[in-house]
């Protein structure tokens, strides 16, 4: 249950994630593309009049001239530099200059000719002459006809006989876009970690009804357990007497069988409700992996040798792992029982076992004809077989897989089933 509480949390937080990223990183990408905008337009505006500012453009939103009454409206007055102030020049980026922009913007432009270098520093206190030639040489050198040097957003033209460097100070534009995104990361990360504190507070609330229906269904297993041991043994005692009465028959025999198939059925269910209850929990110790895989080899030679199936052990030898040895030993136990159960006569069953960093890594392959191509992990799903295994007579119940997994995750390990061409099946054990 833990576990799927940490699920739900870490998909709740990666889609908050997801979410904040592209929220915050599209309004700081947009913010930059109109900084990066906004310059190139004052830049190709300068560059478009010579090095400086129109002096005849006004302002979209400037509001027309107040006359007297009765007096009509006529030609536009001429201003200082004997242009109509009415007339209007072309607008830039399809964003026409307003009234202030020439007063606003802090620019300064370098001409060179053939005859002579040009500095332009009028519009501009921060910058010298020669600090403006030092500019125009990074630009040239960079071979860029746009982009930024230090705080200015710069354009290069090639005129007839000169070529014009302009550059216009974005100083305030950068330092905005600057606090936008710093403010922006910093609420965001705020605002992360308070989602993340309300996910996992209401998470428990949400998880409440799921965590008592599961620890009922435990309980409800458990007690079932015990309930059919009696029964099973008062059955099992009658057959004895049937048995010392009459003489051992078919019948009495195949209710032996069913008999010993449940009482494992029920020993199974109380051993993976009780790995579910200690999660874990348990004295550890040191022993040898190689040897515990390679008794399981000896113990099921004979079984193999009546079925014709060839055991090839792979087994890396001295590989030493600290965990509880018992549940480690029943797991290969299962792994071994799961193979001979449904492997295909004549056929060959593959172990390996390799150590890779810290990780113990093992692969039992056996042939069978009772599994279709592809992921496989649905067979450790508790109390799932195939339709061929159950109208086989296997005696599986379907609990020993779930066990085998339980085994590895208590070890904090993981356990994968494959068939890679629908013929085989492979499953892999990483301790």
């Amino acid at each position: 249950m833990k576990k799927l509480r940490k699920k739900f949390i870490l998909v709740a937080m990666a889609s908050m994630f997801v979410v904040l990223l592209l929220m915050i990183g599209g309004l700081n990408v947009l913010n930059y593309h109109n900084l990066i905008e906004n310059g190139d337009r004052l830049t190709k505006m300068i560059s478009d009049n010579g090095g400086s500012f129109p002096r005849n453009q006004k302002a979209q939103n400037a509001a027309p001239p107040v006359l007297p009454q009765g007096e009509k409206p006529g030609k536009a007055p001429r201003d200082g530099m004997g242009q109509q102030d009415g007339s209007k020049a072309p607008p830039y980026k399809n964003k026409p200059m307003t009234r202030e922009e020439p007063y606003q913007t802090r620019y300064f432009t370098v001409t060179i000719s053939s005859k002579e270098t040009k500095v332009n520093v009028d519009q501009v206190s921060a910058v010298q002459e020669d600090t403006a030639k030092v500019y125009m040489e990074t630009v040239k050198k960079s071979g860029s006809d746009t982009g930024f040097v230090d705080i200015y957003r710069y354009r290069v033209v090639k005129q007839t006989d000169a070529v014009l460097y302009v550059f216009v100070d974005c100083e305030q534009s950068l330092s905005t876009y600057k606090n936008t995104l710093l403010i922006s990361a910093g609420m965001s990360v705020a605002g992360f970690c308070i989602v993340f504190l309300l996910v996992c507070i209401f998470s428990r609330i949400i998880f409440k009804p799921v965590r008592e229906s599961y620890q009922k269904q435990k309980q409800f297993i458990t007690d079932a357990s015990h309930e059919l041991k009696t029964p099973l043994t008062i059955i099992e005692a009658n057959t004895e007497v049937l048995e010392m009465d009459q003489g051992e028959n078919q019948w009495l025999k195949s209710t032996h069988n069913q008999i010993e198939r449940m009482s494992h059925l029920v020993q199974q269910m109380v051993s993976l409700t009780r790995m579910d209850e200690e999660g874990g929990k348990g004295e550890k110790c040191e022993f040898s992996l190689s040897d515990a895989l390679l008794d399981q080899v000896e113990l099921y030679e004979p079984q193999a040798r009546s079925r014709g199936i060839r055991i090839h052990p792979d087994v890396a030898p001295g590989i030493v792992y600290r965990g509880r040895e018992e549940e480690v030993r029943r797991l290969f136990g299962i792994l071994f029982d799961n193979a001979m159960k449904y492997s295909t006569k004549d056929t060959e069953f593959i172990i390996t076992l390799h150590r890779k960093n810290r990780r113990c890594r093992m692969t039992f392959t056996n042939e069978t004809e009772q599994v279709v191509k592809g992921n496989q992990n649905i067979l450790f799903e508790r109390f799932y077989r195939s339709d061929a295994s159950r109208n086989s007579a296997t005696g599986g119940s379907g609990i020993g897989l779930a066990i085998a997994r339980a085994i590895c995750e208590n070890h904090g390990g993981s356990i994968q089933a494959e068939s890679k061409d629908g013929h085989s099946l492979t499953i892999t054990v990483v301790l």
